[in-house]
């Protein structure tokens, strides 16, 4: 496993070890990656979007099945690894999150995944 990070010391814990905030994790072994469904976690960040129920498309294996996205403001599209409680479908919200590479060697749906870890609605405008 390959990690990065920052020690940090967080206020008001009596814990008497050192701490690790992970900025990223990576599969150092590639032949692992035949066996895990994630094989990478990207450093946390905020994004602004709406999540939005899409259907699999005519003559494809997933035809007619739904499934739930989020679509940044910036038009980008990330498929959900995990269903956030919160994350109902034309729902606007502001997301903490994580990009995650998917291995290879596991079927799912192609494009970039995304876990998410927070959902706060976006306030009216």
């Amino acid at each position: 496993m390959q990690v990065t990070g920052t020690v940090y010391q967080p206020q008001g814990q009596a814990i008497m070890a050192t701490h690790f905030r992970v900025e990223t994790l990576r599969l150092a072994d590639p032949d692992a990656t035949t066996t895990a469904h994630v094989v990478a976690v990207f450093a946390e960040r905020r994004l602004a979007g709406k999540f939005q129920e899409r259907v699999g498309g005519p003559g494809t294996k997933l035809e007619g099945e739904r499934y739930l996205v989020f679509e940044a403001e910036d038009g980008t599209a990330y498929l959900l690894a995990n269903v956030p409680v919160g994350g109902e479908p034309g729902r606007a919200a502001s997301v903490k999150a994580r990009v995650i590479e998917m291995s290879p060697y596991i079927a799912r749906r192609g494009g970039t995944y995304l876990w998410v870890l927070d959902v706060e609605s976006k306030q009216s405008e």
